[in-house]
């Protein structure tokens, strides 16, 4: 039985994400921001033909962007982590194994298809996210995850191909890894490239044909060597399909000093809103939950760390039951004179929510239920908070 890895990436994917929920920006330039606004994260291909490049920093590129009418959103990762979830499950219904790489790729096995084209396979795939996210996506087909990465670059450099690329054909992997520098191999750093290049090759092509495998071994190690193999239609690198999480941890520091209580309980609330919202993702209940707050280990200022530990009677994945707990521990580890930098709250002990042993009096089918509409509502509402910078038009720069 024939075994074939694909590598499904989203296209642009954060702005992708924001073309969603606001359709009139479709082929406009849009960029995202990293935290605090700080660079480029996720571009389009019209930002990028005005010269903007990934990483680089927002307030260096500002006036090119309003001149040019490039729109500028801030992270919004929760609105990013469900759209992933979303694309991730249709890809699911189609493919035996799945591996999720990132929030935006996933690599795919392909056994049992050997009667199928599978190309126009992956075309239907593509559309089907397409068309129930709006979300579009390149898909790259090869026999090892190397050559699909490679082939999924090749699908987004060339729209011709629709979105699907299949470099099973021996001489057209040849063209296609001829036109790869070594540093747009999957897996290869910038330092390792150097060194590549320092013994003669530029290309993939170059590095696969290389036939001082001593040399190889010596100066790139085992991974490079891994790479080389898989460039020769080898499999080194097998999928790593997904498991479900064995625990949920949700934290952040504070932007300043924290002495009120109240600006700590928010803070717990939405933390642990978060982890529940994501422990209903995974279809897991929890039976036990930490929370811990600490003031900041940098200062010279008094310290104190401290957690506390919850069992429920019942596995639960209800953010009502889950808040009350939270609120019940920081009532027994708040201390009051400390100026607190940090807090969270970690899910563990997990089960399967269609396996969870109830008690007598439980009301599961109404709180699952009743979640169920709140992360809808949830969706929707996180759907408008996303921050729109409107850059003036070029007239007013």
């Amino acid at each position: 039985m024939n075994r074939v890895y694909a590598l499904v990436d989203c296209n642009s994917f954060f702005c992708s994400c924001e073309r969603v929920i606001r359709p009139h920006l479709r082929d406009k330039p849009v960029v995202v921001l990293s935290n605090n606004d700080g660079c480029v994260v996720s571009l389009t291909p019209e930002a990028k033909k005005l010269g903007i490049k990934m990483g680089d920093v927002y307030f260096k590129i500002k006036d090119l962007c309003n001149f040019h009418g490039v729109h500028a959103f801030s992270s919004s990762f929760r609105l990013y982590g469900s759209m992933s979830d979303r694309v991730m499950k249709i890809i699911a219904t189609h493919v035996p194994k799945l591996e999720v790489y990132s929030i935006d790729e996933a690599f795919l096995v392909f056994e049992g298809f050997d009667y199928y084209d599978l190309v126009e396979y992956c075309k239907s795939m593509r559309a089907e996210i397409l068309k129930q996210t709006s979300i579009p996506v390149s898909i790259g087909i090869a026999p090892n995850k190397v050559l699909a990465k490679l082939a999924n670059n090749w699908a987004k450099k060339n729209p011709e191909y629709e979105g699907v690329v299949d470099v099973r054909n021996v001489k057209f992997r040849d063209e296609v890894m001829s036109k790869f520098d070594v540093e747009d191999i999957w897996g290869i750093g910038r330092q390792t490239a150097k060194k590549i290049r320092g013994m003669g090759m530029k290309t993939a092509l170059d590095l696969r044909d290389y036939q001082n495998d001593q040399a190889i071994q010596k100066y790139l190690h085992k991974p490079g060597r891994q790479i080389q193999d898989e460039l020769r239609g080898e499999v080194c690198f097998s999928l790593s399909e997904s498991a479900p999480k064995k625990s949920i941890l949700v934290s952040r520091s504070f932007d300043h000093q924290v002495k009120d209580k109240r600006e700590i309980e928010e803070a717990l609330v939405r933390h642990t809103t978060h982890a529940a919202r994501k422990l209903r993702e995974e279809g897991q209940v929890c039976r036990t939950m930490t929370i811990y707050m600490r003031t900041n280990p940098f200062r010279e200022t008094p310290q104190y760390q401290k957690s506390a530990y919850f069992r429920f009677v019942s596995s639960t994945n209800d953010t009502g039951e889950l808040v009350t707990a939270a609120m019940q521990l920081m009532n027994e580890i708040y201390l009051e004179g400390y100026e607190y930098k940090k807090c969270g709250v970690c899910l563990y002990d997990f089960e399967p929510e269609d396996q969870r042993q109830l008690d007598l009096f439980s009301k599961s089918h109404e709180k699952s239920e009743v979640m169920k509409l709140m992360d809808d509502i949830h969706l929707l509402m996180l759907s408008g908070k996303s921050k729109l910078k409107k850059p003036p038009t070029p007239e007013a720069s």
